[in-house]
């Protein structure tokens, strides 16, 4: 009897650590496949960085440097534009930077007048954006920014790659996201007059519309 328990305890034992050996390897397989997207996602963001250029619009520029005076910024935060995106973003958390696409720019019209093309055809196009619109995208942005929002995604990041397998993990960080676009737009409306409300929505909605098949849809507004 003896020995028949020594051998089930030993049995039992190698099962367990043999099970044990498993999930760790495929935790770890899953933290390497984390790691390599979070990786891939930093190249992209590189090709993004060299491809960028200066902001040359000097109305916007005026506009942008109106924004950092409004929301108290003493820091000279750089302005590029480029192609590979359709929606404003800001990144970095020691250098940050703000990125706008280049079909906002030059779909920029001072006066909120409806571009040439569009008075020539006779069906309706697009209308560029106002100045009270590009306002509001550079306020929304610059709230990431007073909101240390680089700081957390940075920690989100790392959570998801170490817990990917918790699902609660996952929810948790769509949450948050959600939350934090969230916070941006009710922080920019606490700054805005009762009647700028409808048009601000308006700017997010519309301008959601223009970017839902891209990755960066969720950049201007949250869900």
């Amino acid at each position: 009897a003896d020995w028949m328990n020594d051998f089930t305890l030993s049995v039992n034992s190698e099962s367990s650590s043999i099970a044990g050996y498993i999930l760790l390897g495929i935790w770890l397989a899953g933290m390497l496949v984390m790691v390599i997207l979070v990786i891939r996602s930093a190249l992209r963001l590189r090709t993004l960085e060299t491809s960028a250029l200066p902001l040359q619009n000097k109305e916007i520029r005026k506009l942008y440097h109106r924004c950092l005076e409004e929301m108290e910024i003493g820091r000279d935060i750089p302005v590029y534009s480029t192609a590979f995106l359709k929606s404003p973003i800001i990144v970095g958390l020691l250098k940050p930077r703000i990125y706008l696409p280049i079909h906002l720019i030059a779909d920029y019209t001072s006066t909120g007048e409806a571009c040439p093309l569009q008075n020539s055809m006779n069906y309706d196009m697009p209308h560029g954006y106002d100045e009270s619109e590009i306002r509001y995208m550079l306020l929304h942005e610059l709230q990431h920014y007073k909101h240390h929002d680089a700081l957390a995604g940075y920690l989100m990041n790392l959570a998801l790659v170490v817990y990917w397998l918790n699902p609660l993990i996952w929810y948790a960080l769509r949450e948050m996201c959600n939350d934090r676009e969230v916070a941006c737009d009710t922080s920019v409306l606490e700054m805005l007059e009762d009647d700028e409300y409808e048009e601000y929505g308006n700017t997010l909605i519309n301008f959601a519309e223009k970017i839902s098949l891209t990755p960066f849809a969720a950049g201007l507004g949250g869900s």
